[in-house]
């Protein structure tokens, strides 16, 4: 059972770390952005990832004694994926953006960044006291 959930915060961190590659967008100096549709694609599939990501997830056999942790923890990536596209949709939206515009959306993926990382801190502490 641990194994699992070791695998399950490990796919979800993967996730995480494409997704941290590619957040941050390339800007001029008047601080719009360049590449908009390599940073909308990027953006995309980091999107189409992380549904798949919790397909798989969703989709495995899980264990009741850390039910509430991994629901935290899928809730959490759950709402950052939904923050990927609500900031997809504000680039698309506009055809020259620029960073400030996005702040909002990079204001939620710290704070999903938070969630994310006090439910991976659950998840990590109950399977080494299972262990033990």
């Amino acid at each position: 059972m641990s194994k699992q959930y070791a695998q399950t915060i490990q796919l979800i961190g993967g996730n995480i770390i494409n997704i941290s590659q590619v957040i941050s967008p390339k800007i001029n100096k008047n601080r719009l952005i360049l590449n908009k549709i390599e940073y909308i694609d990027n953006i995309t599939k980091c999107i189409n990832s992380g549904y798949n990501c919790l397909f798989s997830i969703e989709n495995t056999e899980k264990s009741t004694i850390m039910n509430s942790e991994l629901k935290s923890l899928v809730k959490a990536y759950r709402k950052l994926i939904i923050c990927l596209e609500d900031l997809l949709q504000e680039i698309k939206g506009s055809p020259n953006i620029k960073i400030e515009n996005l702040s909002t959306h990079f204001v939620n993926l710290e704070k999903i960044e938070t969630e994310l990382y006090l439910a991976t801190m659950q998840m990590i502490e109950k399977i080494n006291k299972k262990n033990k």
